[in-house]
């Protein structure tokens, strides 16, 4: 009996442990996300600029006076601050507090969800989603997105291919990968060569290549129909409220909200279906 007890015992502190693992895990997520989120502001603006983002130090875009590390904390910086530079009382963007929430919060879901996911799927979640983010913004604020997202989100899911041996497996990124390359590449093409106009810039070719490698068949489906649903609605919107020809809309964004909810529902979403019809 004693024996057992001590068991149980043992067996109680391994459960303990695993949990406290995993919930240094989300908060460390939570951290590195908003982090990232942080570096994410700070690509957006200089990436379109050409300025270097490695060596020059982050400064006030109105006053040019260099940011200490202490007001640099994601999140808890700019609150102290109250949205404001130190020096010249300038405010700073929105944007960059939101930046930092949203990806804190989705890189805290994907550490969250690898226990149904695991581990490699969801750092490789991580990682995509900024990029994701980056991207969108960067083609609706500047009508481009630069290459070095779509590479990096290449990089990921061919990394992904080696490691990744629970969730999506190697043919199913490589099913994807083609998918896109025909389906948006083609869509490229015939609107190029038959109606002579460019519907989708090729930057959202590689983006969605690049995305097909990285989420798989069944997600970068899945990414491809909320994307163009989306799209319809709010662009058939927009162009009826202002009746207005020739104006070109970014389609990033809505291929990163495509993608971003993919990685976490896509899987599951298809595979479900399809069950359903037996397949």
């Amino acid at each position: 009996m004693e024996l057992q007890s001590r068991g149980r015992g043992r067996a109680r502190d391994g459960v303990s442990m695993e949990k406290f693992y995993f919930i240094c895990f989300c908060v460390i997520a939570f951290i590195l996300g908003a982090c990232f989120g942080s570096f994410s502001g700070v690509l957006i603006c200089r990436l379109p600029a050409g300025e270097n983002i490695a060596t020059k130090p982050s400064h006030c875009d109105s006053c040019g006076e260099q940011i200490k590390f202490y007001d640099n904390i994601p999140i808890i910086s700019y609150l102290v601050l109250d949205g404001k530079c130190r020096y010249c009382k300038a405010h700073i963007p929105a944007t960059t507090f939101v930046l930092e929430i949203v990806n804190a919060v989705l890189w805290a879901l994907f550490a969250y969800l690898s226990k149904y996911f695991g581990y490699v799927y969801s750092v490789a979640g991580m990682l995509v989603s900024t990029a994701l983010i980056v991207a969108a913004l960067i083609d609706a604020k500047h009508g481009y997105i630069p290459d070095s997202m779509s590479v990096f989100i290449a990089v990921i899911g061919a990394i992904a291919c080696f490691f990744d041996k629970t969730y999506v497996d190697w043919k199913s990124r490589l099913i994807g990968l083609a998918f896109s390359v025909v389906f948006f590449g083609g869509f490229y093409l015939i609107a190029r060569l038959i109606l002579k106009k460019e519907a989708m810039g090729f930057g959202d070719v590689k983006l969605m290549a690049a995305c097909g490698l990285a989420l798989g068949i069944k997600s970068i489906f899945f990414a491809t129909l909320v994307a163009s649903v989306v799209a319809s609605v709010v662009l058939g919107i927009t162009a009826a409220r202002k009746k207005e020809k020739g104006v070109e809309y970014p389609f990033a964004p809505y291929l990163a909200l495509g993608c971003i909810l993919a990685l976490f529902i896509g899987e599951w979403v298809i595979s479900s279906y399809l069950s359903l019809l037996g397949i």
